[in-house]
């Protein structure tokens, strides 16, 4: 009966303890400010590394009657790329940042990678536009130590990268936001296109994989006929072709310079070519600006 008592007064104190007892609630992992309504997410945000970006997701749920999905692909360094706004409730429209200067209309800020513990935040404001129409949405907020959940890197984009020194000082990196290859009968064209609306293309009348190590001088005649072009994004002119690509809307340049085919390689039955890239680029016949260093990765199975 003593041993009854006893143990029956530690259950009593247990079940005490418990009542009064307080739990920390879910960490916030996400806040979302859209339509002038906030939401705040404790589950339905994932994370996930892809060779050299992240992609974060903010996932149509219940939680807190959020109806929307968003997804954010970045950098390792905090640079847009792209970022997508689902409005289910809406149809589901599909709404976009802006595809050839994302970097204007759409920030990123804070940007934060734990990559001991795979934790990612960040603070984000700016534009999506929906596609072929007129209309567009502010949406800002926060992701705050999202796991970032890795996997093996399979889809590597083509890539310039290097520093653009401009005729009045300024100097910017190369970032290559996305990249496109377009091949034609004896016409192979590579474009690389950065965050902040400038356009490179290499063009030439042959893979470029088949090009031996070497320097080759551009926009010279020749059997390659190579020529590196170099364009300014000017803004859209008619919204309801906001995301394609429309040389009206672009500035060209004169370019003089070299490119430098540094090694051919053959890794996982894909063909690299990487190189290095000197530019000289011309306004009005005056120097607009330079490229000493640029680097170049190119997929020949893109």
């Amino acid at each position: 009966m003593k041993n009854s008592i006893i143990v029956l007064s530690t259950l009593f104190a247990i079940i005490g303890c418990n009542k009064n007892a307080t739990f920390d609630p879910l960490e916030i992992k996400a806040e979302i400010n859209v339509k002038n309504i906030k939401y705040l997410l404790e589950n339905s945000v994932s994370g996930n590394e892809d060779c050299n970006n992240f992609f974060v997701s903010l996932s149509n749920s219940n939680e807190n009657n959020f109806k929307y999905n968003l997804l954010f692909n970045l950098s390792k360094n905090g640079e847009i790329n792209s970022v997508t706004l689902v409005d289910i409730k809406d149809n589901s429209k599909n709404y976009k940042s802006s595809t050839f200067n994302p970097k204007e209309t759409f920030k990123i800020k804070s940007f934060s990678y734990d990559s001991i513990n795979n934790n990612l935040s960040y603070e984000y404001e700016g534009l999506v536009f929906l596609p072929y129409h007129k209309d567009s949405i502010l949406i800002n907020g926060y992701v705050k130590n999202v796991k970032i959940n890795s996997k093996e890197c399979l889809n590597v984009k083509n890539e310039l990268d290097g520093s653009i020194k401009f005729g009045d000082g300024a100097e910017a990196n190369i970032y290559t936001a996305f990249s496109a290859a377009v091949f034609k009968s004896n016409e192979y064209n590579y474009s690389f296109y950065t965050n902040d609306g400038l356009r490179f293309g290499f063009n030439i009348n042959s893979p470029i994989s088949t090009l031996i190590p070497g320097v080759y001088n551009i926009n010279t005649s020749g059997s390659l006929n190579l020529t590196v072009t170099f364009e300014e994004y000017l803004g859209v002119i008619d919204k309801n072709y906001y995301f394609l690509y429309t040389p009206k809307e672009w500035r060209n340049f004169k370019t003089e310079g070299s490119l430098e085919i540094t090694e051919q390689r053959t890794s996982n039955n894909t063909k690299m070519t990487i190189g290095r890239l000197k530019l000289k680029i011309y306004k009005d016949n005056n120097i607009f600006a330079i490229i000493d260093n640029g680097s170049f990765f190119i997929s020949n199975n893109s």
